[in-house]
């Protein structure tokens, strides 16, 4: 049972700050999202500090000593193995780079890890989700406009005015696709921007659906966000996403049968067709044939490297491959496994995992809590299935690892379960319910009739003669038939 001293101490917040809506939690998670905002270089000597990397860097060992001390919970598995996945990315960079290796991997542990740490400190309660939701959407907010200008224009807005001042991300402009032009806005690339629209789908619809003229207009703005900058990724997480939001609208909620149909359907491609249905997916799932030809060749090739390196990898070196095709890998499953083997993928893929059965088995969790739950696996799951087609950098890698970790506190905060959010256990809160612990008796339940009081014979009332409590007393007489009214004495 969980006492009223261990749900506050599940819940503190360090010395100095307040855990209020309008503390020190509320601030820094909006300067986190503002600066993921910001697609500015900032450079100290040769090292680049863009101002998302500043409070990662400057937050790094408060959240570690925060999650690892037990204030945000006790420590799960997946922090374990997005600690040693960290080491790993360290181990291998240094191994095939030495002192450049270290630097550049000491960096993407902090965007990664870092950001991962900083989500499961900040978001400590159903609450707290919800805030961070809707900071999110209030970003696309301010996007927006400069969203609408770029893809009508191809102006990118936000650099050329941030460029007066800061440098700025190289603008890449790319094709336009269905007389539109591929918005980039806040990020490295147009396919990074689509990602992060995407995150706020399915937390818009499961966290407004009670709202239905708010929902409408929230859904159609991230759909729009999202279909923005023009990329297959995207726009397959947010397919996904919707989904299986409409098949827990139709089937309501079962999702062990969705499990079930998921599975059965793997299996029949699997075995109906000789491409596999990852290769289907990157074939079928893109805006040309030519960009479709070109993925199944990379994963083809990168593959192999993989199997040919599957410990340590090869760092940032070129994985082998004809002339003819780009080196960039858009897989970031693939490119984890090529920079740090087999070994790194499966750290980091076994993290998720158990993060998602955690969130998904955890019982008994409050209505707002149940709510939480579903907007984060349906995102999660589909950002999964979209990192296959692309991979994460800068900022936006940043922004999904944070996303990861926000969901921990469903099965480690106090807070989200049900019954026991002021100390107390779900038993004591319905004394009424049925216990499901066996019952004792003292004497075996009989299903034979009681027998007529005249039929058995007094115990003798001398103390020394007594029979034990637990014996029969002897019948004076046979058993005889009922009679007709003592069938309904009892």
């Amino acid at each position: 049972m969980a006492t009223v001293e261990e749900a506050t101490r599940a819940s503190t917040w360090p010395a100095g700050m307040s855990d209020s809506g309008s503390g020190g939690r509320t601030f820094l998670l909006a300067l986190f999202l503002f600066a993921c905002l910001l697609p500015i270089n900032l450079f100290l000597g040769s090292f680049r500090v863009d101002p998302y990397r500043l409070i990662l860097l400057a937050m790094f060992i408060p959240a570690a000593a925060y999650i690892f001390s037990g204030k945000a919970g006790f420590v799960t598995r997946s922090d374990v193995l997005m600690v040693l996945f960290g080491l790993w990315i360290m181990l291998t960079m240094i191994l095939h780079h030495g002192q450049w290796g270290f630097i550049n991997g000491g960096i993407t542990v902090v965007e990664l890890i870092g950001a991962y740490m900083l989500g499961r400190m900040l978001v400590r309660s159903a609450e707290d989700y919800r805030r961070f939701i809707r900071f999110f959407l209030i970003t696309l907010v301010l996007v927006a406009p400069f969203a609408l200008v770029e893809a009508l224009t191809g102006r990118w807005v936000i650099g050329e005015i941030l460029g007066q001042v800061f440098p700025t991300h190289p603008y890449q402009p790319t094709a336009p696709r269905w007389g539109l032009n591929r918005v980039q806005a806040i990020a490295s690339h147009s396919i990074l921007f689509g990602i992060y629209c995407s995150i706020g789908f399915a937390n818009a619809y499961y966290i407004y659906r009670r709202q239905i003229p708010k929902l409408i207009v929230v859904m159609i703005f991230v759909t729009a966000m999202t279909f923005s900058s023009l990329s297959a990724g995207p726009l397959l997480a947010v397919m996904i996403q919707a989904g299986i939001v409409a098949w827990g609208i139709v089937m309501k909620e079962n999702w062990r049968a969705l499990l079930i149909v998921g599975v059965i359907f793997y299996v029949v491609i699997d075995m109906l067709s000789n491409r596999g249905p990852v290769l289907i997916a990157l074939e079928t799932l893109t805006f040309s044939s030519g960009t479709a030809w070109t993925r199944i060749n990379i994963y083809n090739y990168g593959s192999a490297e993989v199997l040919r390196h599957p410990i340590f990898g090869i760092g940032f070196n070129d994985y082998t491959r004809p002339g003819w095709l780009t080196p960039s890998v858009d897989n970031y499953w693939l490119l984890t496994a090529l920079r740090h083997g087999l070994v790194g993928l499966l750290l980091l893929a076994g993290a998720l995992a158990l993060q998602l059965w955690r969130i998904m088995r955890v019982t008994p969790l409050t209505d707002e809590a149940k709510t939480v739950r579903l907007a984060h696996v349906v995102t999660l799951i589909g950002l999964a299935f979209s990192m296959a087609t692309v991979h994460l950098w800068n900022s936006i890698a940043s922004v999904v690892f944070f996303f990861f970790g926000t969901g921990a506190f469903l099965y480690t905060s106090e807070a989200a379960r049900a019954g026991v959010a002021t100390g107390v256990s779900t038993d004591e809160i319905s004394p009424q319910a049925p216990s499901r612990s066996p019952v004792y008796r003292r004497l075996p339940v009989s299903t034979a009739r009681t027998p007529p009081l005249s039929s058995v014979r007094a115990a003798p009332s001398t103390p020394e003669r007594a029979e034990p409590r637990l014996r029969r007393a002897p019948e004076a007489d046979p058993p005889r038939a009922p009679e007709n009214h003592d069938r309904y004495r009892r």
